[in-house]
């Protein structure tokens, strides 16, 4: 993964790509995607990161096929549930849970990937006060309030994540402010009839 040279020059962007470096590296766990090296080497154009090699599609391109099996997505969240506690153990907050970020290995394994905004407990934020980061179409309602990203916040994403598995499609669209409004104050709409009544509770 290399920055683009253009970003390398803006000390935030520099500092979330430094992050993700220490924050995925910091770690291992099957169901995360890891991180064997960085460098900024001054002959570079720009910073790089080396990550592990994944076969496979990212959930976003899977989906382009529309729904999933209700088997998979439960297979899916459980997967990506476990690598998230042990991120949540070692401290660490996602911050952008979303079917880009997660990639569907050919073995079957997902694999967690893009920890560029995660936020280490007890860690100065990267961000500035009051900027919003993260995906609006997956953010937790607490973070569209403007509160701090807590492990709760990341399973909220991946609660949006399954449920667009289910139905094809995001639960709400519209522009970015509407979407947050949505997540904020609005109940999720009924999942597809074709949806297992089990697996809907």
């Amino acid at each position: 993964k290399l920055l683009h040279a253009s970003f390398a020059r803006h000390p935030e962007t520099l500092a979330r790509f430094r992050a993700e470096a220490q924050n995925a590296g910091s770690f291992c766990h099957p169901n995360i995607a890891q991180v064997y090296d960085y460098g900024e080497p001054p002959e570079a154009p720009a910073p790089y990161l080396v990550l592990e090699l994944v076969h496979g599609p990212s959930l976003l391109a899977a989906l382009e096929g529309g729904p999933l099996p209700p088997d998979r997505v439960l297979d899916i969240v459980a997967q990506v549930a476990a690598g998230l506690d042990a991120a949540h153990q070692a401290g660490m907050v996602h911050r952008d849970i979303k079917p880009g970020n997660l990639l569907l290995s050919r073995d079957g394994l997902v694999k967690i990937t893009d920890f560029g905004i995660s936020h280490a407990a007890g860690a100065a934020p990267v961000t500035r006060t009051g900027q919003l980061v993260g995906t609006p179409g997956y953010l937790a309602p607490e973070r569209a309030r403007g509160g701090q990203a807590i492990p709760a916040s990341d399973l909220y994403s991946l609660g949006i994540v399954a449920w667009e598995c289910l139905a094809g499609e995001p639960p709400y669209t519209g522009d970015v402010i509407a979407v947050a409004s949505a997540h904020r104050n609005e109940p999720l709409p009924p999942l597809p009839a074709t949806v297992p009544a089990e697996v809907a509770a």
